[in-house]
């Protein structure tokens, strides 16, 4: 229903239809592949469902409203709120699955930059700077080739939050003990 109101608004420009259905179809066979594996799990749509809010939150706001100049405070923000999220949520694997939930978040937020890139790169002059030093005729497929840096990076510093959280939790909670 998105898709298709989205798509007659824009029906002028046939690359960004096609890029628009595209990036939800990839984004929709990504959240049925994980689904796949935990169908079943509550917790696992939950986690699903967070990282959707986060990153079409996030997406749209460094896209549309927050300047480039403080778009450090959205990445701060999420590494909290996901590492947050995985110590109250997680018991084992607590690294890994918070990795993994920063990943699935960058790609929400990579996949609203793609939909609406022209907006993003107006407000992201370095980042446009970036791709064209690349000489790829696409920025989308620059776009593409970055971010992956950045869901690495975003999982890595979650995954770490999260393990300092939870060992912080565990020294209070001994000390609190004895």
């Amino acid at each position: 229903m998105i898709i298709t109101s989205l798509v007659v608004v824009n029906n002028t420009n046939t690359e960004m239809k096609i890029n628009l259905i595209e990036t939800a179809a990839n984004l929709g066979l990504l959240l049925f592949n994980i689904l796949c594996f935990n169908i079943n799990n509550f917790m696992a749509l939950k986690t699903i469902f967070i990282g959707l809010i986060i990153g079409i939150t996030a997406g749209l706001l460094t896209a549309f409203i927050i300047p480039a100049d403080f778009e450090i405070f959205v990445w701060i923000t999420i590494i909290i709120l996901i590492a947050l999220y995985a110590v109250k949520s997680y018991n084992n694997r607590l690294f890994v699955k918070t990795f993994m939930n920063a990943l699935f978040t960058g790609i929400v937020i990579t996949s609203i930059h793609l939909i609406f890139l022209d907006h993003y790169l107006m407000n992201h002059p370095d980042e446009q700077k970036l791709l064209d030093s690349f000489g790829i005729h696409s920025d989308r497929i620059g776009l593409l080739i970055i971010a992956p840096i950045y869901w690495i990076v975003l999982g890595l510093l979650t995954g770490g939050l999260a393990l300092l959280w939870q060992r912080f939790h565990q020294r209070k909670t001994d000390v609190g003990n004895n």
